[in-house]
């Protein structure tokens, strides 16, 4: 019952005949049953010999059959050795017949082993044990039909001499009367050979349907390549069949993109060879095997003339010729490369003229206002000769005393110290959204509420803040000034005004100018003249729009041409959060109540009357 392993040289060499072909596939399935059953043989008859010797030790050992039960137990050895050799091997393809016959000898071997020391061992037995050991042998038997159905002369070779011992051996020895021996011999030779031929009959008729089976998936498999083949011709595109590196086909179109035969004469290629970068077709196959497919991969490609192309590759797993195989599809496009690039350059050279744009516009944007350059590059804003009236809080400043201070400083000192000034306003009106207008010398001219507007008391309020910010911060520069060398600091003037302006772009088509104009403004400009060194002078109208949380004490009116009353001014105390919280003002603002008490300005006389008239508006209000 040794294994037969796949044959090397012996066997059949013809494939042709359809018998032919089922007896070699026989041949593998006895092979693979053998190896399969061999487990329960070897346990079996091991057990079976325990259980002989155990029955009647004495009787083995005086008979000498124990004997040849060591010799069956030796001739077990071979197919132990057998068994863990092929045990990891997989299913061989062909068997020899020489092998199938190494079988039946084994097997014949070990029957007649068996028939031997069944016969020795009954003739000294008792009654019962000789019927013992005539069981045993008769499993035996059966187990063996069993277990090989696939072998029917090896099964055949086993259990005959151990049958026709252990029968003979029963009568000769008078264990069982003969009618009794006579059913049991007859029921033993009928259902034993019968089971052996049946189960040949069912290994045979299984063999027949697997090759009739494969033979009808091998037509398959051609009908499939043809039609696989008459599509790929079809396809008005380049289509290459690979497998793992190795070409199997390419279609006309193929062909003559690659400068390769048509059809299935494409043995010996490898892609590789059409790849201009070896590493793309590894990149190409990572991603096959991690995707599943492959869609678009632009690679570039070569003939075998070595002529370089751009391609966009799309890839499908299909059978061709029944193994697993890829489909190429490729799309030749430098056209769309050659477009790409001149589209890469034109957009490099729109990049570069950009940036030159950016650099110059950010030169031009130190001349105007953030808020007008802003407004001119998004197209809000047409550089044209036109105007509108919009209501804006307009700021003018000027530094006192200008022409003295000129007159002691030396033109670059004066020029480094002018800038530094400039550049700080300018600074805080940037911070606080002022639109720029000019720069009048000395003098700056600031405006809110074009060409964007948060409403006129927003407006308002971020002027005077502004302001305030500025004045502020003039004083904090005077330290750094005088330790400079200069005797007299700069002081600011600053007036504020609320109104309508007409705004928009005045001068010719070739030279304009972006400002504001109207009488609104010339107060503007009269409010800074008529301010205090270091003071910020308000017209009535900003002063109304931000009286809630600024202190203000009325000043002079003033008379502005464009104007048939009086202007009222109001100059700048501070902010009422500020100055009540240094104890300089009390204020208190309610619905129904507006409280404030200038601390500064009251005197003892003033304190006693003032806290008079609150008395008696407390009376009056508990009344």
């Amino acid at each position: 019952m040794t294994v037969a392993p796949a044959d090397s040289g012996d066997s059949d060499p013809s494939y042709a005949v359809e018998g032919d072909a089922i007896a070699d596939e026989i041949r593998v399935v006895q092979s693979v049953q053998t190896q399969r059953s061999m487990p329960t043989l070897l346990l079996g008859n091991l057990v079976a010999a325990a259980i002989v010797s155990y029955l009647d030790w004495d009787a083995a050992v005086s008979s000498y059959a124990v004997y040849f039960l060591a010799g069956m137990i030796v001739l077990l050895l071979p197919m132990l050795r057998s068994y863990l050799r092929l045990r990891r091997m997989p299913r061989p393809e062909r068997v020899s017949r020489r092998r199938i016959r190494l079988v039946e000898i084994h097997s014949l071997l070990l029957g007649l082993s068996w028939a031997i020391a069944t016969l020795l061992i009954i003739s000294v037995s008792s009654p019962i044990n000789g019927v013992l050991v005539a069981m045993v042998t008769v499993f035996l038997a059966f187990g063996a039909v069993a277990q090989m159905p696939g072998l029917p002369k090896a099964s055949a070779a086993y259990f005959a001499p151990m049958i026709v011992a252990t029968l003979g051996s029963l009568y000769v020895n008078d264990i069982v009367e003969a009618d009794v021996l006579f059913l049991l011999a007859a029921a033993t030779l009928i259902s034993l050979p019968r089971s052996a031929w049946q189960g040949w009959q069912d290994v045979c008729a299984t063999v027949r349907l697997g090759q009739e089976k494969l033979q009808a998936e091998t037509e398959a498999h051609q009908h499939e390549t043809e039609a696989v083949r008459s599509i790929l011709e079809a396809i008005p595109f380049p289509l290459v069949v690979t497998r793992e590196t190795g070409v199997l086909h390419a279609s006309a179109q193929a062909a003559r993109q690659f400068g390769i035969s048509a059809g299935d004469n494409v043995s010996g290629l490898n892609i590789v060879d059409f790849f201009v970068d070896p590493v793309d077709q590894q990149t190409m196959s990572e991603l096959q095997e991690e995707r599943g497919r492959l869609e678009e991969y632009e690679v570039r490609l070569k003939n075998v003339r070595g002529e370089p192309f751009w391609a966009s590759l799309s890839t499908l797993p299909m059978l061709y010729e029944g193994q697993d195989c890829w489909l190429n599809v490729v799309y030749v496009i430098d056209d769309r490369k050659r477009a790409e690039a001149q589209v890469a350059d034109a957009r490099r050279t729109a990049e570069e003229q950009a940036r030159v744009l950016e650099a110059v516009s950010g030169q031009l944007a130190k001349y105007i206002s953030p808020q007008l350059y802003k407004a001119i590059f998004s197209g809000e804003q047409r550089v044209a000769i036109e105007s509108k009236r919009k209501k804006l809080t307009v700021f003018f400043s000027d530094i006192a005393g200008f022409t003295e201070i000129t007159d002691q400083l030396e033109s670059e000192e004066l020029t480094a110290l002018l800038n530094q000034y400039l550049t700080e306003m300018s600074n805080i009106a940037q911070e606080h959204g002022a639109n720029f207008d000019k720069f009048i010398g000395d003098a700056m001219m600031f405006y809110f509420g074009d060409p964007e507007s948060r409403g006129a008391k927003e407006d308002a309020t971020a002027c005077v803040q502004m302001a305030i910010a500025m004045q502020r911060r003039v004083r904090e520069l005077h330290d750094e000034w005088r330790a400079l060398g200069i005797e007299q600091p700069f002081e600011i003037r600053i007036g504020i005004n609320t109104g309508y302006c007409t705004v928009g772009n005045f001068g010719s088509e070739d030279r304009m100018d972006y400002t504001i104009i109207g009488s609104e403004v010339n107060l503007a400009s009269r409010l800074q003249s008529h301010a205090d060194v270091g003071g910020i002078l308000l017209a009535n109208e900003t002063y109304a729009l931000v009286k809630d949380w600024l202190l203000a004490e009325q000043g002079d009116t003033i008379t502005v041409k464009g104007f048939a009353k009086p202007v009222t001014t109001f100059r700048v105390k501070g902010i009422y959060d500020e100055l009540v919280s240094g104890g300089q003002v009390i204020h208190r603002n309610i619905d129904g109540l507006s409280l404030t008490i200038d601390r500064d300005r009251l005197e003892l006389s003033g304190k006693e009357n003032a806290i008079h008239e609150l008395e008696n508006a407390l009376a009056q209000l508990k009344d």
